[in-house]
């Protein structure tokens, strides 16, 4: 299968590392994913699309908004698998900034694809999309305390975050969310970054830090444990989160908000006072940096 991108006057293939193209990264994932991605453009499609994003949030979503940025030259593209049924989908709209950004409101999978590299087809399809119209950057939020997204975002596809947002959309009542508050970290994917280009050729971005601070752990018991102490002398420090943050809000909820709480103290606080977020490390814990004191 293949990627061709669009057809535009003057424009040159997007390069991505040594003789690629960013759509020839994007069809490598695609083929181990056993998937095609492409735009979307019929109704038909459109209103797949929208009814697989209403089957996994169990909320609803609407065809005719899909249409209105289809229309309006924004991203909308599906993966179909080899029967030709659509396993996933994305929408990104552009968004006004002080460099030419994306905004990637929302990437799903079907339950039967999941963990099949689906989601990096889209993601690194997106990214090709985008590089070739000009625009380096993409963002979108993620809930810090799903780990694999985490996991995806910033060690597999090399993405940084560097804004905790409290409550940014407000109580979310979906199948996801079980109407947990909806904190996000802000993620920022630049493009042709030399790092991300390494890291999209297989190199790790997982953060190779020795054992931190436990500023926030997971007792054997599963509660959030919030330590009282000092980050390291570099000013690291280890944030743990639940392996299952989503089976946990059906099963105890309180436990699912207590960790919410926690999360948004350590985390929150420290990204607040002008700590950064550095990675995850090779567990999937968040690691930062406290920031420095004094001159």
């Amino acid at each position: 299968m293949s990627f061709l991108p669009a057809e535009i006057p003057g424009t040159e293939p997007i390069r991505a590392g040594e003789g690629r193209t960013a759509y020839d990264d994007a069809a490598a994932a695609a083929t181990r994913a056993q998937v095609e991605v492409r735009t979307l453009g019929t109704t038909e499609e459109l209103e797949v699309a929208a009814k697989l994003f209403t089957d996994l949030w169990q909320s609803p979503f609407s065809a005719h908004l899909l249409r209105a940025f289809e229309l309006s030259g924004n991203y909308v593209a599906g993966a179909f698998d080899d029967s030709h049924r659509l396993v996933g989908a994305s929408l990104a709209f552009a968004a006004v900034g002080v460099e030419p950004e994306l905004h990637s409101h929302v990437t799903a999978v079907a339950t039967s694809k999941r963990r099949s590299g689906a989601g990096l087809a889209l993601k690194l399809h997106q990214r090709a999309w985008a590089l070739e119209r000009g625009i380096a950057v993409i963002t979108w939020t993620f809930d810090p305390l799903v780990k694999r997204n985490a996991v995806f975002n910033l060690a597999r596809l090399g993405a940084t975050a560097d804004r905790y947002l409290e409550n940014i959309y407000g109580d979310m009542d979906d199948a996801i969310n079980k109407s947990d508050e909806s904190d996000r970290l802000w993620a920022c994917w630049r493009l042709a970054d030399p790092r991300v280009e390494t890291v999209l050729r297989g190199s790790s971005a997982r953060v190779a830090a020795p054992a931190g601070f436990e500023a926030l752990r997971c007792s054997p018991a599963g509660l959030p444990v919030v330590s009282a102490g000092s980050a390291t002398a570099d000013g690291t420090l280890i944030c743990g989160v639940p392996e299952d943050i989503e089976t946990l809000r059906s099963t105890d909820p309180a436990l699912a908000a207590a960790w919410r709480r926690a999360l948004r103290q350590v985390m929150g606080g420290t990204l607040a006072r002008g700590g950064c977020l550095l990675g995850v490390n090779d567990d999937g814990d968040y690691v930062l940096r406290e920031l420095a004191e004094g001159p």
